[in-house]
């Protein structure tokens, strides 16, 4: 019998609770997980002279012909914090920098053994969960998606009305630790006052009106939208991931536009991805103006509005793992 496989980081909840599901709806001796501490953790001996070697998944009875569908949830290849009293701190940056370029390099010929196998079904291929935004922007406007009038800058531009403008990262949001404070890289108003000195590469887009947000998980060419009405709480009225966690904002589920739900297909399927999170502002207008899609996104807030993710992802999961199985058995079957 195949197994099902999820790539994904350590300690994430999501793929802790999709197992969880896995092992109830199927057998948990055919479902596995992969995290970057195992890479670490467990003992590797793989010999790749061997002509027919096919590796042994970090010692865990599993090896790569015998995957048929494959989830990659998240991954990262931070390795564990290294402290030395005799190297300094840029050293030891220097060393675990090394070091995940190292384990990324093993991580990589993994994914390779497993992609020998054509027939293997992958929910997201990792080759394709860290998606450029510039990228996402273009290939959606040219899908037919409405999106903001953006920019890329490195110096003051009098086309732009930064009254009018937001600030947000070209990349994923990033956490950066200043005497034991958390900043985090939100979506920003600008004010029009900012230095354009030294400027470094800036992603600047026209501030949209919203009546509320949308956030969509997409699986498998279906939809499921919430409207998240973060207009009614200052805090998050430019960002609603600024949660305002005493006043947490009103979520309801909503039906998409036929049209815009095929736009989003075609979308997905032009970024190669089978399942992500897209975020939408919903205009006073009545427009959908797409932002940006994340494949390894959090859906938790579905929850809250009976809709459970984790459960459909691991329900996907099975029935491409059945029809994997019913296929093969098919071309096996004497004509």
């Amino acid at each position: 019998m195949k197994k099902i496989l999820i790539i994904t980081d350590n300690y994430d909840y999501s793929s802790i609770n999709v197992m969880r599901w896995l092992k109830y709806a199927y057998d948990s001796n055919h479902v596995f997980c992969i995290h970057p501490n195992d890479f670490i953790d467990y003992k590797i001996e793989i010999n790749i002279s061997h002509s027919n070697a096919t590796t042994d998944l970090l010692n865990r009875e599993m090896k790569s012909n015998e995957i048929g569908v494959v989830w990659t949830r998240k991954w990262s290849n931070d390795v564990a914090d290294i402290s030395s009293s005799t190297i300094s701190d840029t050293r030891l940056k220097t060393i675990r920098s090394q070091l995940a370029r190292e384990l990324n390099a093993l991580f990589e010929y993994y994914i390779f053994c497993i992609n020998r196998n054509p027939a293997v079904f992958w929910l997201n291929h990792p080759q394709y969960v860290t998606p450029n935004k510039l990228i996402q922007l273009t290939i959606a406007k040219e899908i037919g998606l409405t999106i903001p009038t953006s920019w890329i800058l490195n110096h003051y531009s009098p086309q732009i009305d930064a009254k009018n403008c937001i600030t947000k990262p070209l990349s994923n949001c990033c956490d950066i630790r200043i005497n034991n404070t958390i900043y985090t890289s939100y979506t920003s108003k600008l004010t029009g006052k900012e230095s354009y000195d030294d400027l470094f590469i800036s992603f600047v887009q026209e501030n949209i009106p919203k009546e509320a947000e949308i956030r969509v998980f997409y699986l498998l060419g279906k939809c499921y939208a919430l409207l998240i009405h973060s207009q009614d709480n200052k805090k998050t009225q430019t960002d609603y991931r600024k949660y305002d966690y005493k006043h947490p904002n009103r979520l309801e589920p909503c039906l998409l536009p036929p049209d815009i739900e095929s736009k989003i297909d075609a979308f997905m399927h032009a970024m190669n991805l089978q399942t992500g999170s897209l975020d939408f502002i919903h205009t006073p207008s009545g427009e959908y103006v797409f932002l940006e899609v994340n494949p390894c996104g959090q859906y938790d807030i579905f929850n809250s509005c009976n809709i459970y993710p984790d459960k459909l992802i691991a329900e996907a999961l099975i029935s491409k793992l059945k029809q994997w199985t019913s296929e093969k058995k098919s071309k096996e079957r004497p004509r």
